[in-house]
């Protein structure tokens, strides 16, 4: 009895020792997570791995396909003319312009040079010319057409055009000095049958429209009928308040003990060399190292350094990734630029309701992505969410419009909305 007493001791003095280590195990766990050694914040980390959302499972573009792209659209027939003024994939005929322009770009060949004079007579002709408001890289546009040229440069405008060849030419022009042309495969029946898709409506340029509109941008499209849009309620999504789920998206420690509110309410969370601060407003900043925390934050580039098409499609699917977080659709951007900086580029992203671009009164970006070599290395993002509302909204009529737009020499005039940061968004003409 004596014996089996001295083994019961050693056993529970065995099992005592080992929840001891279990339990010291635990702490030194807790602490390298980065928590506060407790086994209770632990066990929420767990729970929050098992049960939290995985934002990050969201599938993510492999090309350029899904970006919008805002434009006018000028279709110049036998007959007349049609132009349309930020034209959505809804309206009839676009559809086939972009699939033309895929195969012009897909066939282009040859390429010489035409004086940007030339141009005017050429945009007179029959044909398409589709102007996408600011100089895209080339690479990037055939790119989102799904479409292998890369000629290297920009252009803004994207001219097919009957010049009385076998075939249909095309012009791209980056609103400089010269334009380049290149001879293409589209069949001049192929060309006739999307322009005879368009009514026309009487659409002309500023440089055709008289003395009036002199003082506008030559290629400011001018319509006879008044224009009107859509108004919009604006909001910052709900889900973009929870810093939590961000942190744990964006490869973070939720639990971190670097964190820390400033006196505006902003969130500062630090894992050197990376800063994620988080505002009110909905609005995101990151900064970080040039060495990737994680894939998140690796390009997959063909080199040491990304190239602008890899640059573009890098700040795309992190766009995928954010805006999942906040339940915004991706479609709802336009890739409105890119920038060489010093050892990569800068891209920028926008809003965009029914191919009508959002601007922010404060001239921010809705995002922009910073990337150095193969990594990225900064980014801004501002959480918005607009709904189209059942009313529209009439604009100044034309005239009007062009009357105080006069008063900025060259100026561009469009249509856009202007987020101020109220509720309500109403369409506005603009000068760019």
């Amino acid at each position: 009895m004596k014996r089996k007493h001295t083994r019961l001791w050693q056993n529970l003095t065995i099992l005592g020792l080992s929840l001891s280590a279990l339990a010291l195990l635990g702490q030194v766990a807790s602490f390298e997570l980065g928590l506060d050694g407790s086994l209770k914040s632990l066990t929420s980390q767990f729970n929050d791995t098992i049960i939290a959302p995985s934002f990050s499972d969201t599938s993510h573009s492999v090309d350029l396909s899904t970006l919008s792209a805002p434009m006018n659209l000028v279709v110049t027939g036998e007959y007349g003319r049609y132009g349309g003024l930020l034209v959505s994939s809804d309206t009839t005929g676009v559809d086939q312009a972009l699939s033309l322009l895929r195969e012009a770009l897909g066939s282009a060949y040859g390429g010489g040079q035409v004086s940007s004079d030339l141009f005017r007579e050429l945009v007179a002709q029959r044909g398409i010319c589709f102007d996408f408001l600011l100089p895209v890289p080339i690479s990037v546009m055939s790119g989102r057409l799904q479409a292998e040229f890369d000629p290297g440069g920009s252009a803004r405008y994207y001219l097919i055009a009957d010049t009385g060849d076998a075939t249909a030419a095309l012009f791209l022009w980056d609103g400089g000095d010269t334009v380049q042309q290149y001879t293409t495969a589209v069949d001049l029946s192929a060309l006739s049958q999307v322009v005879s898709s368009f009514e026309s409506n009487d659409a002309r340029f500023a440089f055709e429209a008289g003395e009036e509109y002199a003082a506008l941008d030559p290629f400011t499209l001018v319509t006879s009928q008044r224009v009107h849009a859509s108004t919009l309620h604006a909001a910052t999504p709900a889900a973009a308040q929870s810093v939590d789920d961000l942190l744990s998206l964006l490869d973070f420690n939720p639990h971190t003990n670097s964190r820390y509110p400033l006196s505006n309410g902003t969130e500062v969370v630090v894992e050197y060399p990376r800063t994620l601060r988080v505002q009110t407003d909905g609005t995101v900043l990151y900064t970080g190292g040039t060495e990737p925390a994680s894939t998140l934050y690796q390009i997959t580039a063909e080199g040491t350094s990304a190239t602008r098409t890899e640059a573009v499609l890098a700040a795309l699917q992190l766009s995928e990734t954010l805006l999942s977080y906040g339940g915004i659709d991706v479609s709802s951007l336009w890739f409105s630029g890119i920038t060489a900086i010093d050892g990569g580029w800068l891209v920028t992203l926008d809003y965009q309701v029914g191919g009508i671009p959002v601007y922010f009164s404060d001239g921010e970006n809705a995002i922009s992505v910073e990337i150095t070599g193969t990594t990225i290395t900064a980014f801004h993002c501002r959480f918005r969410q607009y709904t189209i509302q059942e009313s529209t909204y009439p604009l100044l009529p034309l005239t009007q419009a062009v009357a105080m737009a006069s008063a900025y020499d060259g100026g561009f005039l469009t249509v856009g909305y202007v987020d101020q940061g109220s509720d309500q968004l109403q369409p506005t003409w603009l000068v760019r």
